[in-house]
C-alpha cells in the first residue's frame, strides 16, 4: 500500500473553511502586518493544521525566505573535534548555542573531495558550503587561496582565530593573545627570572607572533632580561633541547600551547630536571593539570565557548547584512597561576 501523501496547506484551508492565502499568512506568521485575520479565523486554521499534524514543508520555507536557516562549521584540520579535550571542542559548543538562540540549524562539512589531500571546500571545482547561508572556519593552516576566493564571491564566513589574507579583509575573531603574554611574561619578570625562554609554533602562525609580541614587550621593558626562542622542532631531540636551554641559561620557559607545555614537563622530567624547581613552566594558552605531574599549570585561559559564540553572532550578522566593515574582534585572556611558577633560584 503507498504510503499516504503528507497534507498541505490546500487540505488545512478544506477543512478550516478559509483560502490557501489566509493558511499562509497565519503559519507564516504574517497575518495582522499584510492582511487583517479575525482572531477566530486564525484560531480555525491552527486547529486544521493540528488535527491534519500539518508540518510546514523545510525546501519551500526555505525557497520562500531565500535562507536555510543554516551555518556551516568547515575545519582545515584532519578531522572535527568531536572528544572533550580536543582543543577545538569548546568552539563547537559555543556555536552551537549561539546557532540555536538565532534559531539556525547547524552542518558539519565533512567532505574531503578527494581522500588522498587535505579537506577543501573547493574540492569539486565548486564551492561545497553553499548549502549553508554562511560558515565558520576553524584550523590552525588555512588555505589562503580558498580564503580570497570566499572573500571575493562575498559569501559569508568567520575564521575563529587571527587570519591575513592579503589583498582581502576577512572577518575573524581570536583571543588577544598579546597582552596575555605580556602578562605571563611580567609574571616570570616579578618571579625574577631574567633569562626566558619561548618554544612555539612556525612564528607565521598569526597568534604566534601576537604571543612572541607580547613577551619581547615585556623583556625590552626591563633591564637585564634576555630571551630565547626556540621552534617546537627543539622538542624531537631530547639531547638537543637540552643543550639549546643550557646555552641560553633560560631559568623560565614560555610554551605557545597545552601540546608544547605537556612536551616540556616530559622532556624535563626525562632529563631529570624538576619543574619549578629546575624550571619555571608556563603556557600561552589552556593547560589542564597532568596526572604524570604533580603540579597545577601556570597558563593563559581562553574562554572558547564565548569565542564561538561571538564567531556565531558576527556571521548572523553579515548574512543578514547588517555589517559594513570587517570584523576583527579580539577577547580577552585570563592569567591562571600555578605552581608551575615560582620564584627564580
Amino acid at each position: 500500500m503507498p504510503p499516504k501523501n503528507r497534507p498541505t496547506q490546500s487540505d488545512v484551508a478544506q477543512l478550516a473553511g478559509v483560502s490557501r492565502a489566509t493558511v499562509s499568512f497565519v503559519l507564516n506568521g504574517t497575518s495582522g502586518r499584510m492582511v487583517p485575520i479575525s482572531e477566530e479565523t486564525r484560531s480555525r486554521v491552527l486547529d486544521a493544521a493540528k488535527e491534519l499534524n500539518y508540518a510546514p514543508d523545510p525546501i519551500a520555507q526555505m525557497l520562500a525566505s531565500g535562507s536555510n536557516r543554516m551555518i556551516g562549521v568547515f575545519t582545515y584540520e584532519e578531522a572535527f573535534p568531536m572528544e572533550r579535550s580536543d582543543f577545538y571542542y569548546e568552539f563547537i559548543l559555543g556555536i552551537e548555542h549561539a546557532a540555536a538562540r538565532f534559531d539556525y540549524n547547524v552542518i558539519l562539512f565533512t567532505r574531503h573531495g578527494n581522500s588522498d589531500g587535505p579537506r577543501r571546500v573547493y574540492a569539486t571545482g565548486s564551492n561545497c558550503l553553499r548549502l549553508a547561508d554562511g560558515t565558520i572556519f576553524l584550523g590552525a593552516k588555512p588555505d589562503q587561496t580558498e580564503l580570497a576566493r570566499l572573500s571575493k564571491e562575498k559569501y559569508p564566513f568567520v575564521y575563529i582565530g587571527q587570519r591575513d589574507t592579503p589583498g582581502h579583509e576577512i572577518d575573524w575573531v581570536a583571543a588577544d593573545y598579546r597582552p596575555a603574554a605580556y602578562e605571563a611574561t611580567q609574571h616570570l619578570l616579578r618571579l625574577n627570572h631574567r633569562s626566558l625562554a619561548y618554544v612555539g609554533l612556525d612564528t607565521h602562525v598569526e597568534s604566534n607572533q601576537s604571543k612572541i609580541l607580547g613577551i619581547q614587550q615585556a623583556v625590552a621593558e626591563t633591564i637585564g632580561t634576555s630571551l630565547e626562542i626556540f621552534p617546537e622542532t627543539t622538542l624531537q631531540d631530547n639531547h638537543q633541547m637540552q643543550q639549546s636551554l643550557q646555552k641560553s641559561g633560560a631559568t623560565a620557559i614560555l610554551c605557545s600551547n597545552a601540546t608544547t607545555f605537556d612536551s616540556i614537563l616530559a622532556q624535563l622530567q626525562k632529563s631529570k630536571y624538576s619543574v619549578p624547581e629546575n624550571f619555571s613552566v608556563l603556557s600561552l594558552a589552556d593547560a589542564n593539570s597532568n596526572r604524570y605531574f604533580p603540579i597545577s599549570p601556570t597558563y593563559v585561559s581562553i574562554d572558547r565557548q564565548q569565542w564561538g559564540e561571538r564567531a556565531v553572532d558576527t556571521l548572523v550578522k553579515k548574512i543578514n547584512g547588517t555589517l559594513d566593515q570587517p570584523q576583527r574582534i579580539r577577547l580577552p585572556c585570563q592569567l591562571i597561576v600555578g605552581t608551575s611558577t615560582i620564584a627564580c633560584p
